[in-house]
Parts: C-alpha cells; structure tokens; sequence
C-alpha cells in the first residue's frame, strides 16, 4: 500500500526556462528515473532513463498513458495513493511492477513531493522511480525461507530455537513450548543468560552459541534437563544461519529428547552383560551340581553306618542342611541362566500355598506369625510347581529378612480383573483380562525409595554381605513375566511391604 514519505518539505521551484533546461539536461543523464506532473495529476514528463527502461517515447507516456506499464495487479492500488497524496499536496512513496521495454516485471520504488511555482502556488508533483526488483526479490525469498522454516520448526518433536549474536531468543517452535509448558512470549526477546533453566547449563549454551557465531560451524552439545519433574537426556545441535551478506545472522539450536533411545541402549548393554553372566552362572550351577551330588552321596553312605556316633551324626546334619541350602542356590543360579525345563500344569493357587505352608513356617521360624488368608474356591492358573515353589520360598525369604526381630506374614490370594493393558514396576506390560493374584504382605519397616527403584535389579542386595545373593526378586521376576506371561510389583512403607505376583486365569 502506499504510505507517505519521510521526506520534509522539499521542494522544487520551476524557474526561468534556463534551469528548466538545466534541470532536464541532468534529469535526462541520471541514473534514476525522473518524473514531473501538473496541478491536473497528469504526468507531463518523465526523462530519457525511463523512457529507455520502458522502450515507449515520451509521448506514449504522458498523461495516464504510463500507468499502462504498471502490472494489473498493482494499477488500482497505485491510482488510490496518486489520488489520496494528489488532494492532500503531501508526499508519497509506492511500490509497484512495472513492464520494461522486454515484456518483464520489474518492482519499482516511486517517490513524489510537492512542487511549487515562483508565486508559491501548487505545481505539481517531481518525482524519482529506483529499480528495487533484486532488493525485494531477496526480501520475498527471505520471507519465502521463513515461512519454510517455520513451517518445518513446527511441524517437528525436536525443541527448536533461534538466537540473536545477544543471545536474545528470536523464535522457539511449539515442541518447546508444550515441552515446557511455557508460552512463546516467555522467550522471545528475553536473554538467553535471564534463563530459569540451571546456571551451569545456560552458560554452556551461551559459549555454545557465540562460538558458532564466530565460527560460522556447526556444533553439538549432550545434556540432562528435569522437565516437570522429569530428568531427560537431550541432544542439542547448533547451525549458523547465514545472513544476505553471507555473515552469521542467527543460530538455530534443535535439541532432540533422546531419554528413550538412551534407555533402550542402556536396556541392551544390560540384557547383554546378563545374558554373559547367565551363560557363566549356568556353567557355575551345573559344575557345582555335580560337585553337591558327590557330597550328597558321601553323607548318605557315612549316615548308615552303625559305628557312627551321635557328634558324627548331629555334623552330618549340619552337612545336610548345607547341601540343602546349596541345592537351593543351585536352583536360583539355574532359574538365573533360564537354563531350568519348563513343566507347566493347571494349579489351583490356593492349594499350592497350602500344600507349601509347613515348609514355609520351617523358613520363617517361630517368632513370625504366619497366616493364609485364601479367597474361596479354586484360583486356577497354568504354572510350573517347582519354579511357583521357588517363587513363594523367595518371596518368604525376603519377608523374613524384614522381620528380624518378629512380625506378621499374611500370604493372601484373589481374583484381579484388569480392563486396561497393565504396566507393572518393572516395566513389563501384560494384556487386559483375569489374572490370580498371590500377594506376600509383611509388617516389616519397608523398603526405601531409592532401593525400591532398584529391587528388580540383579545382585543388587540392601543385606549384609553374606546374607543375600541378590538373585531372589530377580528370579522371581524372571519366572513370573518373562516364563508365564504374569507380572509383579511391589508396595512398599512405612508399615510394611506387599509383593503382588498376577498369574494369567485358568
């Protein structure tokens, strides 16, 4: 649209006809194109610059006959600010297309002021007409650019930025705002120093930054962000974006959330490291079977003999009861190395704890009340005996350990219905349906937060040393998801712990 100068009150008197001829002479060899017009707003001359760019004579384009240059498009908005500074004697600048003497458009900057005869009395207009067609062909593809790259910017999950040689922020997408759950105009305009993002971090970004600015490459930056109470990893690559000058304008930062790719490596170089100490455990069982089955047999021969003694006898036991525990051990590194046959049957829950309460008093002693708190009527699930035994002698275990100077073991059974895919503590997800459902409650002091987030984890063990391998919940988890399709998860506080273990209904 057209808009009025800055120009001040120049003007231009017409004088003796010397100085007209003066002024055309110049007019005529100037760069620019030269135009004037009568107190009708009628152009009465335009120079010889014009009339080249244009390949029409003087005569062609006195009156309106040069407004049939202008580009269809652009003629009605230029006849609107013709007339409007024509009737307010006010000066004016417009920018239009105009044909040159090839046929093509060309964008051309007009600009006219008032002119004044000797008497004072309005003239007319003079007026000068730049050639601005690259200018504003750079300004479109500018334009052109930053509707791309805005249009890109928000299209991705990436958290993208740009930045002024300040450090000022110049633009964030909405990726970053709905990230962090602040508006644009917290951004913009705002140092990147003023940041409530951790000082350390900021500073980095800021030296970041500026060395890109003076390097004009590209850089790369790894990092670790709490969003809403969240820690999440990033990575963060810096671009310089070139000015028309060929000079770094801006930097654009696009930092990528990479906190699930990072797990899933860390999840692989875990499975692999337990996979090489399940293949090494698995070995050690097998080696140390056959070393027991020799004790074991040994014991067996020295027991029948009648000349054997009562101490003989009483060492024998303590024998036996260490073979017992290391056939115990033998059977978790087995369960470890998942090198253990699988021998499903279709078993009722409750009759499998029952059938397992006398061993499962021997192992919690006398000071622990034991009780069974059974739902009626069969919990029919399709499990292997021997590694459900394992599971429950765990889970016992671990609830003893917790009550080192006596307490209560509740060992309780239900039928759970699931209406929605279920994640439990360890991440494994198990499909709606119905589900028997064993749980393990004791009144022990609980488990801390820091271990709790930790308790799945192999060998890892808050017992004295001696006292635990580590392997226990491991194993059971092993048995429980990844061998029969169920899941577990644990609830702990300050008034105990409870271990849910969810089998598939039979």
């Amino acid at each position: 649209m057209r808009t009025p100068a800055d120009a001040d009150s120049r003007v231009s008197e017409i004088d003796p006809p010397e100085s007209d001829v003066r002024f055309r002479t110049l007019a005529d060899t100037a760069p620019v194109f030269i135009w004037t017009s009568g107190t009708d707003n009628k152009c009465d001359w335009f120079n010889a610059t014009w009339q080249a760019f244009t390949g029409r004579d003087l005569a062609q384009e006195v009156g309106d006959g040069w407004r049939g240059g202008i580009h269809p498009d652009d003629l009605a908005r230029v006849i609107e600010a013709d007339a409007s500074a024509f009737n307010t004697r006010t000066p004016f600048e417009v920018e239009y297309r105009l044909r040159r003497h090839d046929g093509t458009y060309r964008w051309i900057l007009d600009t006219g002021v008032p002119r004044f005869g000797a008497d004072g009395t309005f003239a007319g207009y003079i007026g000068t007409s730049l050639d601005i067609h690259d200018r504003r062909m750079a300004e479109d593809e500018l334009i052109r650019r930053e509707q791309q790259f805005v249009s890109l910017a928000e299209s991705l999950p990436d958290m993208i930025a740009r930045f002024d040689r300040e450090g000022r922020y110049l633009y964030v997408n909405s990726a970053t705002t709905a990230l962090t759950g602040k508006p644009a105009e917290f951004y913009v305009g705002r140092q990147l120093l003023d940041s409530d993002s951790p000082r350390e971090l900021v500073e980095t970004w800021s030296r970041t930054i500026q060395g890109v600015f003076e390097t004009a490459s590209p850089s790369y930056l790894d990092f670790e962000l709490t969003m809403r109470d969240t820690p999440r990893r990033f990575e963060a690559r810096f671009v310089p974006e070139l000015g028309v000058d060929g000079t770094v304008a801006s930097v654009i930062s696009i930092a990528r959330d990479i906190t699930a790719s990072r797990q899933a490596e860390e999840r692989a170089r875990q499975t692999a490291k337990m996979e090489a100490i399940g293949r090494l455990a698995g070995g050690l069982a097998h080696d140390l079977n056959n070393q027991l089955q020799a004790v074991i047999g040994f014991t067996t021969f020295l027991d029948r003999d009648p000349g054997l003694g009562d101490q003989g006898r009483r060492d024998l036991g303590e024998i036996d009861k260490a073979a017992d525990r290391m056939r115990s051990l033998v059977a978790q590194l087995l369960a470890f190395s998942r090198q253990q046959v699988l021998s499903p049957e279709t078993l009722d829950l409750n009759a499998a704890v029952i059938e397992a309460q006398a061993l499962l008093q021997r192992l919690i002693g006398p000071t622990i009340d034991m009780q069974l708190e059974l739902q009626a009527g069969p919990k029919w699930t399709r499990v292997d005996r021997t590694q459900f035994l394992q599971v429950l002698m765990n889970l016992t275990i671990n609830a003893r350990d917790a009550l080192p100077h006596g307490g209560r073991v509740i060992f309780r059974t239900s039928v759970r219905e699931l209406s929605w895919d279920h994640a439990d503590t360890t991440g494994s997800v198990i499909p709606a349906g119905r589900y028997v459902e064993l749980q393990v409650v004791d009144s022990g002091t609980g488990i801390s937060p820091e271990h709790l987030s930790r308790i799945f984890e192999p060998f890892f063990t808050t017992k004295p040393v001696g006292k635990g391998t580590g392997l226990g919940l491991d194993i059971c988890r092993r048995i429980v998801v990844d061998r029969h399709r169920g899941d577990i998860s644990v609830d702990s506080g300050s008034a105990g712990t409870t271990v849910s273990v969810r089998l598939p209904r039979t």
